[in-house]
């Protein structure tokens, strides 16, 4: 499975539904699940109200469905503005040119399973 490694509270926002896309400064073709990973450090951030404490750190958090990965312009933002809402802009950096990670189907682990996380989409083996 691939994953992806992102700092908190982002990767908590995701697991908890409350951020279904991901902004990202570079595409990539694949498509299907995908491994949330909460990165060793954290950001404050305003976002916080929304999550419990302490934050799972260095651990899968998550598995979603990476169900698109989509060029942003101008208008794209002002139409994701209305369906989305202001908040989901708001958590990430929806800037023309960057993309937006389309994601869904989250399930949130019970338990977060430790790991070092990585750079870039890298390949992470679901214990047995």
């Amino acid at each position: 499975m691939k994953a992806l490694t992102l700092t908190q509270p982002w990767a908590s926002l995701i697991a908890k539904r409350y951020k279904r896309i991901e902004t990202r400064s570079w595409s990539t073709p694949y498509r299907g699940d995908l491994a949330i990973h909460a990165a060793r450090n954290l950001e404050t951030m305003v976002f916080e109200r929304y999550l419990p404490y302490p934050l799972p750190l260095s651990a899968i958090i998550c598995i979603v469905k990476l169900l698109g990965c989509v060029l942003m312009t101008e208008d794209l933002i002002r139409r994701w503005r209305q369906v989305y809402g202001q908040r989901e802009i708001e958590m990430g950096n929806f800037a023309p040119g960057r993309y937006a990670w389309i994601l869904g189907g989250v399930r949130e682990l019970p338990t977060p399973l430790k790991c070092r996380g990585h750079l870039g989409l890298w390949d992470y083996t679901v214990p047995r």
